[in-house]
């Protein structure tokens, strides 16, 4: 081949390979497959986010820097399904639902500060869960610092928007979900996060996966409580230990959280807490695996700190709500195991609940007046260092009442949890003390 041919066919080669690669890069920033960009959406096109499941930390990192939110949701799956960034009760906007599945308080934190550095935040619902507060629950897998818009001392991270450029443009895994998204959006399938970041909660949608994974709403609250029992058993590796403090890293997961009330009353952020409503079954089962106390101690902490930090600062302490316990809400009753046309209104599993029971507590946390709906005067109690001693008190009580009114689903749990050789004896530590606990 002569010398001027070969350049010739090298160039075009060239010409060709560079196209290509553009053109993918500009495929995937279109498409958008894990909701990074969100540069453009439409309906049976790229609605559906078929990698955004899987990689949601990186999405709503990138959501949130696209929308920047001026209000948002935190907290955890909870909070993803059940807290609607569209309730009337907000007082700015754009909301957005950046409460991420399995999060810890670190991460929680991290994100208040990724979205605060982005714009600053001036509402925000922090739903509070006690899973997010086990000390050793360690940063998820695609937790990744870089991408956050400040440090954690709070620092600007310069370029932390080029952190998942080439895993979202370049990669081969990238064109792959591109395609699935296009092929999905097509289909009309049903996609995982809506636009505003919560997850896709509608009933229907939940109701059918319900049925089509495990037969019955009976079945789905059991493995809940199932995995709830295993993680107590002595038999678990490695062993159980659920604490507020590390004693690996020395760390007490409560700071945490102390930081988030600090920046928010710093700030000025107008900052609700409240305590999710699990089902009745979830907290008898909490009882059951001896953390009773724990939840307890959970509670008055987090009174603590957030009257301290008021108290510092020298303004009002945030509301702090708590929805949880035993009422006629989280006593809905689960259908039985062969009913597989009730649909439950407040609940989809024992942990879970949907953004009817959602739209109740936003209702009280913002005093938002709903026309044909009506919040509970039992759902809901405002706790301070003053009443905190007389509500968990009325919780214990509670907690014997629903076992009175419903013994048999009281004696299904309790057998449930003799299946497994629950540990009793842990480790439980606020203040960086480490006191074993039996019971």
């Amino acid at each position: 081949m002569p010398k001027q041919t070969a350049l010739k066919f090298l160039r075009s080669y060239l010409l060709m390979l560079i196209l290509l690669l553009v053109g993918g890069i500009v495929f995937n920033l279109v498409i958008d497959p894990f909701g990074v960009f969100r540069i453009v959406e439409i309906n049976g096109i790229n609605n559906v986010k078929t990698g955004q499941g899987d990689h949601v930390r990186m999405g709503k990192a990138g959501s949130v820097r696209v929308f920047k939110p001026q209000a948002v949701i935190l907290g955890n799956s909870r909070a993803e399904y059940g807290i609607n960034p569209e309730h009337p009760g907000w007082g700015t906007e754009p909301v957005y639902n950046l409460a991420i599945s399995g999060s810890n308080m670190y991460e929680i934190l991290r994100y208040f500060q990724h979205a605060h550095g982005i714009q600053p935040v001036k509402q925000a619902l922090f739903m509070l869960d006690i899973n997010q507060f086990n000390a050793y629950w360690e940063n998820a897998d695609d937790f990744m610092e870089d991408r956050l818009s400040v440090n954690p001392d709070g620092q600007l991270n310069s370029y932390y928007y080029l952190s998942d450029i080439v895993s979202t443009t370049l990669s081969t895994k990238a064109l792959s979900q591109s395609i699935n998204t296009i092929l999905r959006s097509a289909a009309k399938k049903s996609t995982t996060y809506l636009t505003n970041g919560q997850r896709d909660w509608h009933d229907d949608l939940l109701f059918r996966t319900a049925m089509q994974k495990h037969g019955s709403y009976s079945n789905l609250f059991t493995v809940e409580e199932q995995s709830l029992f295993s993680t107590r058993s002595k038999n678990r590796v490695p062993p159980y230990v659920e604490s507020f403090f590390n004693q690996k890293s020395r760390t007490n997961v409560f700071d945490s959280f102390r930081r988030l009330v600090q920046i928010a009353m710093r700030d000025n952020v107008d900052l609700r807490l409240a305590i999710g409503p699990s089902h009745a079954r979830y907290f008898e089962s909490y009882r059951l695996m001896g953390n009773w106390f724990l939840w307890e101690e959970w509670k008055r902490t987090l009174v603590r700190i957030v009257e301290e930090e008021a108290s510092k600062a020298g303004v009002k302490p945030f509301p702090l709500w708590d929805f949880s316990g035993f009422n006629p809400l989280t006593m809905e009753l689960v259908p039985p195991p062969n009913d597989k046309k009730t649909h439950m209104k407040w609940y989809f599993e024992s942990s879970h609940y949907t953004t009817d029971m959602g739209d109740l507590i936003q209702d009280r946390v913002f005093d938002h007046k709903e026309p044909g709906r009506t919040v509970p005067d039992y759902f809901g109690v405002l706790i301070t260092s003053r009443n905190i001693e007389g509500h968990l008190k009325n919780i214990r009580e509670e907690n014997q009442h629903f076992r009175e009114l419903q013994p048999s689903v009281a004696k299904e749990l309790a057998d449930l949890a003799s299946e497994f050789d629950i540990s009793n004896e842990y480790v439980k530590d606020i203040d960086g003390k480490n006191i074993t606990f039996k019971w």
